[in-house]
């Protein structure tokens, strides 16, 4: 069982997405997974890796595209809050994601 299957939001009609393309409601764009101190973002779709573009230096696409980019736990809240509120799907329990894919 994952965890990523679960979404914070539920995607009902067409205003699911922005652009209003309706998807599967249990898409994840992006996903963090929690690593000791640290939280690995990773980006699960077209969506979440361009919003990433839009908010991270160009040095640090390359990373962030393979998902190899860390985030404080103090950058994570605001990070996932500025995320949904773009309309983005996250993983809500990203200190469990990586216990279960262990």
């Amino acid at each position: 069982m994952l965890v990523d299957l679960v979404s914070i939001r539920t995607t009902r009609g067409p205003k699911c997405r922005p652009n209003g393309y309706q998807m599967d409601m249990y898409a994840m764009d992006l996903r963090l997974i929690s690593e000791g101190q640290a939280f690995r973002l990773q980006p699960e779709s077209v969506h979440g890796m361009l919003w990433l573009q839009t908010h991270f230096e160009k040095s640090h696409w390359e990373l962030l595209a393979e998902g190899l980019a860390t985030l404080s736990p103090a950058n994570v809240d605001e990070l996932i809050e500025d995320a949904s509120n773009a309309g983005l799907n996250l993983s809500p329990l990203p200190a469990l994601s990586s216990q279960l894919n262990s």
